[in-house]
C-alpha cells in the first residue's frame, strides 16, 4: 500500500494563534481520515508570513502552542510539518521553522537555510534538519528559498532522501518560476 502524503493548502489568519491552531486540527482530522502519513503545512502557517509580527509570535520548541498538535499527530500516527518562528537561544531574531509533530509524539524542527532578501532583517538563517521516514521512505524537508537553490535538493538526494517536501508560501506572480523549479527537481 502506498503511504498517502498531503500538503495543506490553507488560508493562514495573520498573527492569530488561535485561530490558526483550530485550523491546523481541522485540516489534521481531515488528513487522518484520509489515511495520511505525512501532511506539511505551508512556511510559517501557525502565524502568518508576517515578518514584522514574528518576534513577538515567536515560539520556542518546548512551547504549549505545539501539545494539541502533537497530540493529534500521535493519536492519528500521522507526521505533521508546521510553520512558525522558532525563538532559539542566543539568537537575537528568530528562525523560520518548519516544526516536525511526529506520529510516536516526538518533535523536531527544520529551520529554513536559505532568506529571500529583506528577510534577515526580522530572522537568522538556519541548519536545516534531519531526514524523516514515513513509512520506509526518506525525506527531506525544505522551507520555501532552500529549493530556490538546486544545491539543496541535490544535497538532499545525496543524503538518500526518496521525497523533497517544501514548506511554502507561494504567490501567484511565482507560481510558475517555482513549479518550474519544483517539477525539474522531481
Amino acid at each position: 500500500m502506498a503511504s498517502v502524503m498531503v500538503a495543506a493548502q490553507c488560508v493562514v489568519r495573520a498573527g492569530d494563534l488561535e485561530a490558526n491552531l483550530a485550523m491546523h486540527i481541522r485540516f489534521m482530522q481531515h488528513a487522518a481520515e484520509q489515511g495520511a502519513r505525512l501532511l506539511v503545512f505551508p512556511e510559517l502557517s501557525l502565524t502568518g508570513y508576517e515578518p514584522t509580527l514574528a518576534c513577538g509570535l515567536a515560539q520556542g520548541p518546548d512551547s504549549g502552542l505545539f501539545d494539541p498538535l502533537r497530540s493529534m499527530a500521535r493519536e492519528a500516527e500521522m507526521t505533521t510539518v508546521v510553520g512558525v518562528p522558532l525563538r532559539v537561544p542566543g539568537l537575537d531574531k528568530p528562525q523560520i521553522a518548519a516544526c516536525v509533530l511526529k506520529g510516536d509524539g516526538s518533535l523536531g524542527v527544520y529551520t529554513k537555510q536559505h532568506l529571500h532578501a529583506g528577510e534577515e532583517v526580522f530572522f537568522c538563517p538556519g541548519a536545516g534538519g534531519e531526514l524523516l521516514c514515513i513509512d520506509d521512505r526518506a525525506v527531506a524537508l525544505s522551507v520555501c528559498a532552500d529549493f530556490s537553490r538546486a544545491e539543496h535538493p541535490a544535497q538532499a538526494a545525496e543524503r538518500g532522501a526518496q521525497i523533497y517536501a517544501s514548506s511554502v508560501l507561494i504567490g501567484e506572480g511565482g507560481y510558475t518560476h517555482d513549479s518550474a523549479l519544483l517539477q525539474g527537481y522531481a
